[in-house]
């Protein structure tokens, strides 16, 4: 019979990490196993993923108010003129006086 403390010391080799530099120079994945995403249907083609931070996420609880909040600033954005917009006169020179 084993006692708790050989029980624990055994370790599988897949599982230890190298102690070098904790991982190890090749894993072998078995893909076979590996499912779709299903998430993936949820987003269109030209659709972006942004991660909100919970105190935004509050306020905007769901795409559509994040995506119409973001339309009105850009709307918005679009009335204010940029430095290229803004046309500057050159300061006119003045005349010497004559002597």
């Amino acid at each position: 019979m084993q006692t708790n403390e050989q029980a624990m010391n055994k370790t599988n080799d897949k599982s230890t990490p190298d102690p070098e530099g904790g991982l190890k120079a090749h894993y072998d994945f078995d893909y076979s196993k590996a499912k779709p995403n299903r998430f993936a249907e949820q987003f269109g083609q030209e659709s972006i993923v942004v991660v909100l931070e919970p105190d935004v996420a509050a306020v905007f609880p769901t795409s559509e108010a994040v995506n119409e909040a973001l339309r009105v600033i850009a709307a918005a954005l679009q009335h204010i003129p940029t430095d290229k917009a803004v046309k500057r006169r050159k300061p006119r020179m003045k005349k010497a006086a004559p002597v």
